[in-house]
């Protein structure tokens, strides 16, 4: 469309210049023809010769008029092109990241519809199964054991019994929480690239995928550093990111490590423009991260 139209532009402005190049020719012909007839000292109507002339001059900067405005417009025209190219180029990267990205947001919809059935059923099924108030049995208190009942038990079955006891508190008491170890993003190799589309990839460079990989990783780490510790023994600035990140879990993310925007911007010095997102569309389609969405936060993951 931008080739056409320049075309179009150049063509008119080509024929501009030969309407140019005729009205100079004409005036050039009316001077030589004075000059002649002035050098053959013959008496002519001077004032029609200068008269056409002057209409040939008007008529010169009527042209020279046209060409400068059909310039000026074709510069706004320009300008205007070019960024109804960047608006596309934009809605198109959009589109194929829509486009990718909705089959698996669809099968996510079809299983929570799929458990949402199931739970129904199951709570359907229950209730039909309840007994009913008539069949309840209620069931009788046991009685306390007093000092005096004790007096004809053995000591040795009693000392016994507190040896139970203490066991089964101890395989009753709950475990520390076991920490979160994420596992590292691996490199992109050159045969990697080679499965991806030229209008995604573009200009970009292995190294330079691998050096957006490796921030990542150092964000990732550096996260979960600080969500493995314990809140008491932190700082005010390290304890509102573990709450931050505590918020940010959900039942999407269980069993999964991940890093959103504001913690590349933290723990790295990675700027957030197009080219990051444009990697970030690469990884995904090498199958090194997904993304997910829920509650307005893009958080990425490490497939």
């Amino acid at each position: 469309m931008a080739e056409g139209c320049a075309f179009l532009c150049s063509k008119m402005l080509l024929s501009n210049v030969d309407c140019l190049y005729d009205k100079v020719e004409e005036i050039s012909a009316l001077k030589n023809l004075l000059e002649l007839a002035f050098a053959a000292g013959k008496e002519i109507a001077t004032r029609s010769m200068v008269s056409k002339i002057r209409e040939q001059i008007v008529a010169l900067h009527g042209v020279l008029n046209k060409i400068e405005f059909e310039c000026q417009e074709n510069i706004e025209r320009t300008k205007l092109l070019k960024e109804l190219e960047e608006t596309a180029e934009k809605e198109q990267n959009e589109a194929l990241y829509f486009l990718e990205v909705l089959p698996n947001l669809c099968s996510a919809w079809s299983s929570c519809e799929l458990q949402e059935t199931q739970k129904r059923d199951d709570r359907q099924l229950g209730e039909e199964t309840k007994p009913t108030k008539a069949s309840e049995i209620i069931p009788s208190k046991m009685l306390s054991v007093t000092a005096k009942d004790l007096e004809g038990v053995p000591a040795e079955l009693q000392e016994t019994q507190k040896c139970d006891d203490r066991q089964l508190g101890e395989e009753t008491k709950p475990t520390k929480a076991s920490e979160i170890i994420p596992s590292k993003m691996l490199s992109v190799t050159a045969k990697d690239l080679e499965g991806v589309p030229a209008y995604m990839k573009g200009r970009i460079t292995c190294d330079q995928i691998n050096a957006v990989i490796k921030n990542l990783n150092k964000a990732m780490m550096t996260k979960y550093k600080i969500r493995n510790q314990a809140p008491g023994s932190m700082n005010t600035t390290n304890k509102n990111l573990y709450y931050r990140y505590l918020r940010e879990e959900s039942e999407g993310t269980e069993g999964c490590c991940f890093i959103v925007e504001d913690d590349i911007k933290l723990f790295t010095s990675m700027k957030m423009d197009k080219r990051f997102h444009q990697i970030i569309i690469i990884l995904r389609h090498c199958r090194r991260l997904r993304e997910i969405r829920t509650s307005g936060i893009i958080r990425y993951a490490i497939c």
